[in-house]
Order: structure tokens, then sequence, then C-alpha cells
């Protein structure tokens, strides 16, 4: 019963609503939020790490090549890349609210705030995440993520920097520039930070009802289809509701979803964590 109900069907949204519990916790601790964060992914990463060992949606076949930089890649994403964002996010803030113009209004109690932040944060990554499978040089940063042979929890965070600060540290500007509660906005990325974990995994989670608005691990290993048809689909990460209003939708129900990823016809190299850095800028693709 642990195996075939429990797991597949609680594990997220008990997550979830952990991940909630968690936010709010943070209101009355000193603990630096961006280190918070990263410690609830930690935690969660690991945590699924041994699940997918234990039920398995798939037998996963990598290289200690490939586990090298997806672990070396990850953790610079997360300890260098996100702490810079950070400084990033933080000054834009102070300017915007000293220099200017002045912080609107509240805009409603915090809760609404939360789900504000949470919908203009993934609207953003959507629309990135889209213009990045369409334009040819942000294409070449986000193939990188693509290169991934399977799906599991520890590549969800496997990118080149740039391509990480742009779908993961850029869209955090949106709901400050309309005057959103820092509190609310940090908030809204410990939930994200939940809902864009769980689609990697390597486990048969089954989202029932739920798939409706969230991006189930289904649905996203749709959008790493090595056919190009099939992967230019499925943008949202967090939520998939922005697919659904904007014709991006893609689960089939003649077939199951892949488990062979990558890119059709390519590939790309996986040695040095410095060549991946590179390779934007070479002919692979």
């Amino acid at each position: 019963m642990l195996q075939k109900v429990l797991i597949p069907y609680l594990l997220f949204p008990l997550a979830l609503a952990a991940a909630i519990l968690l936010g709010v916790s943070a209101l009355y601790t000193s603990v630096d939020r961006t280190l918070y964060n990263i410690g609830v992914f930690l935690v969660l990463m690991l945590s699924c790490i041994a699940l997918e060992r234990w039920i398995p949606y798939s037998r996963l076949k990598l290289s200690s090549e490939r586990l090298r930089a997806e672990i070396i890649v990850t953790l610079i994403n997360i300890f260098v890349v996100a702490k810079l964002g950070e400084l990033v996010v933080a000054n834009f803030f102070r300017l915007l609210a000293g220099e200017i113009w002045a912080i609107p209004p509240s805009l409603g109690p915090i809760w609404l705030q939360v789900i504000l932040a949470v919908l203009l944060i993934d609207f953003a990554r959507y629309w990135i995440h889209r213009w990045q499978h369409r334009i040819p040089y942000l294409w070449k940063l986000h193939a990188v993520h693509h290169s991934i042979p399977q799906v599991n929890a520890l590549n969800g965070l496997f990118a080149h920097p740039i391509d990480f600060f742009l779908r993961n540290i850029f869209p955090m500007f949106l709901p400050l520039l309309v005057g959103i509660d820092v509190f609310a906005a940090f908030m809204a990325t410990i939930i994200l930070t939940v809902l864009g974990s769980f689609p990697h995994v390597n486990i048969p989670l089954k989202y029932g009802f739920l798939e409706f608005a969230f991006c189930s691990p289904k649905l996203h290993r749709w959008h790493h289809s090595e056919k190009m048809a099939e992967s230019n689909n499925n943008f949202g990460v967090g939520l998939i509701i922005f697919d659904r209003l904007f014709g991006t939708f893609f689960n089939p129900s003649d077939r199951e979803a892949p488990d062979v990823m990558g890119i059709e016809g390519v590939t790309v190299p996986v040695g040095e964590v410095r060549e991946l850095i590179r390779l934007p800028h070479t002919k692979f693709i």
C-alpha cells in the first residue's frame, strides 16, 4: 500500500502543504531566506533521490561522468548563482523603493499576495521558457538542460548558469515590480521550489485532478522528449495552467510519456564543467 498508493498519490500534496508551513515558520526566524529556500530544496531532493532507489519510475542509467557533471553544475547554480541572484533582486527592490518610485500600497492580505506572486512568477517563467525554445541563442543555453538522458531528482537544476538565472532568478523581479510584499514573494519562492522539484523526479507519482493545475512528472517527461515536436510543449514547470491557456499543453492519451530523452540528432558532450559553460558559444547544435 505504501508503494502503490501512499507515496504515488500523497507525496506531492503533503510536500506542498509542508512547504507552506515552512514558509510561514520562516517569518519567525532570522535565518537567511535564500539559504532557507536552498535547505528546503536540498531536503526535498535528497528525500526524492532515496525514493528513486526504492520505487523508481524507470531504471536510471547514468554514467559517472554525467553524474559528476550534474552534481557540480547543480551546486554551482544553487550556492553561487542563486545567492548572487538574491543580491541583485534585493538591490533592485531597494532602488525601486527609494529611488524610482514608492512601492504601491498593500495589494491585499498576505495569502492573496502569495497566490498573486506564484501566478506572476510562473507566468514569467512560462514565457521565458517558451522563448528559450524559439530564440536560437537562448535555445543554445537551454539545450544544456535538455541534454539530460533521463529526468531525476538531481538534474532539475542542471542548467547553464545564464539559463538558470533567466528562468529562476529573473522572474522574481516581477512581483516586486508590482508591489507584492517581500514576505509574500518569499513564500511564493518556497512554494515554487517544491512545485518545480517534483516534475523531474523518477518516481511514479500520480497527481490525479491536481494535474489540471500543476505540472506532473508525466507531463514534464513529454517536455524532455527527444522529438522537438513533442518537447516544444508543457513549458510550465510549477503550474501547467499557462500551457492550457496558451495552447502548448501536450498529453496524448494513446501512448506513455517517453523514457528516452535528449535532443534528437544531437549529442551534447559531457566532460569538464567548463566545457559545458562554453558550450552555447560553440556549434554543437
